[in-house]
């Protein structure tokens, strides 16, 4: 989809410099990682925790026994 944005050129600079994308490029990566952020900021702050340790030494187990099985 075309559209006309005005964006000041330093900020517009600054994104192409650090996507290494041209400006089409580098606005849809910037958008797209924005909404990333906040979708994850989103779900951070949902009730309910998890240990992220715990659940990777149990993902690291269950893994573990499969290779097992296939040796």
């Amino acid at each position: 989809m075309r559209t006309t944005l005005d964006i000041p050129e330093k900020v517009l600079s600054e994104v192409v410099h650090i996507s290494g994308n041209k400006k089409s490029e580098a606005v849809r990566v910037a958008l797209e990682e924005y909404i990333r952020e906040h979708a994850l900021k989103r779900l951070l702050s949902l009730p309910g925790k998890i240990d992220i340790e715990v659940v990777s030494r149990e993902l690291e187990q269950l893994e573990l026994g499969r290779m097992t099985k296939f040796e």
